[in-house]
């Protein structure tokens, strides 16, 4: 008798990319003075910057028509889609040259494929139940469980886009920021096994 589980699964970790960049052509201050204005609002939203921030690059463009000084990447992991809301409207008003979610990941999943096993075997034995009851009979004990593994995609959606560095290597002017939306979808994961149970004869 087959059993099948299954379950559709949204992430729980997030991670952010981040760019700011000192230039000529806005007021927006000093590659230490954005960077401070980022942990400071981490960290007012209740978010520990010194744990979930953390710098990827520090380079500097020589692009003759663009107006860059200098560039940072930084990474953000977040905690839970509250978190993630939170932190990317209080980031986006900061007004960094690029804001964009990049990673969205479920931590627990081992627990959940765990979860669909017994999910699994229970509907393979209620499965067997019921088309035992049909003849007037019972089901006994399982006598074999072959698993055929558990399945499904982790990589949630996240929207394609060139890297920053790539951005502003083909950038004339910084006149305009870079947001990208907050997009990701749920996935389905399953587990599918097979299992035998004993027929018991009909009661006189």
């Amino acid at each position: 008798m087959s059993g099948y589980a299954s379950r559709n699964v949204v992430p729980d970790e997030f991670t952010l990319a981040i760019t700011i960049v000192e230039r000529d052509t806005r007021a927006m201050g000093s590659l230490k003075e954005q960077e401070h204005n980022i942990v400071k609002t981490l960290n007012s939203i209740g978010i520990d910057a010194s744990k979930a921030l953390k710098l990827v690059s520090n380079y500097y463009t020589n692009e003759r028509r663009s107006t860059a000084k200098g560039v940072r990447d930084y990474e953000l992991i977040v905690k839970g889609s509250d978190n993630l809301n939170k932190a990317f409207a209080a980031l986006a008003d900061l007004k960094p040259w690029s804001l964009s979610l990049t990673k969205a990941t479920c931590t627990n999943t081992d627990v959940i494929y765990d979860e669909l096993r017994i999910e699994a075997i229970q509907n393979a034995r209620d499965r067997a139940s019921t088309l035992a009851a049909a003849i007037d009979q019972k089901i006994g004990d399982c006598i074999y469980i072959s698993e055929y593994g558990a399945s499904g995609h982790l990589d949630f959606y996240v929207p394609k886009a060139a890297s920053a560095r790539e951005r502003i290597n083909e950038a004339i002017t910084f006149e305009e920021s870079y947001v990208s939306p907050v997009e990701y979808s749920s996935r389905e994961l399953s587990h599918n096994l097979s299992a035998k149970f004993e027929l018991l004869g009909r009661e006189e």
